[in-house]
């Protein structure tokens, strides 16, 4: 048996071997280990957390989700709103790398050539 921790927003943030009669207390008890990188629990079940469904056409980013939070070159955190539309603009040119986190997604990366 194995325990896993969620947070308020029900990502698994921690996840261990019971070797006792587990009482779930804070954790929530479950059949194996959880790989909280490339899997969520939701409704009470263990899932491969899926792809973001985001396309890009240039500095244009369509289908972000509602909440995300995205961080351009390391720099800026900004938190997406419900459009799902982000148009990225660069005072300089070059590769910027763009990595955008929402849970229960995959964490998703991508370079802006300009």
């Amino acid at each position: 048996m194995f325990k896993i921790y969620l947070d308020s927003e029900n990502f698994v943030y921690h996840s261990r071997e019971c070797s006792f009669d587990p009482d779930p207390g804070d954790g929530v008890v479950v059949d194996r280990m959880v790989d909280p990188t490339t899997e969520c629990y939701i409704n009470g079940v263990i899932e491969p957390r899926p792809a973001m469904p985001i396309t890009v056409n240039g500095c244009m980013l369509n289908n972000v989700p509602e909440g995300a939070i995205v961080k351009v070159d390391n720099l800026s955190n900004t938190i997406m709103d419900d459009s799902g539309v982000l148009e990225l603009v660069f005072d300089t040119p070059g590769e910027h790398i763009v990595k955008i986190h929402t849970y229960p997604y995959l964490d998703y990366e991508v370079i802006i050539e300009t």
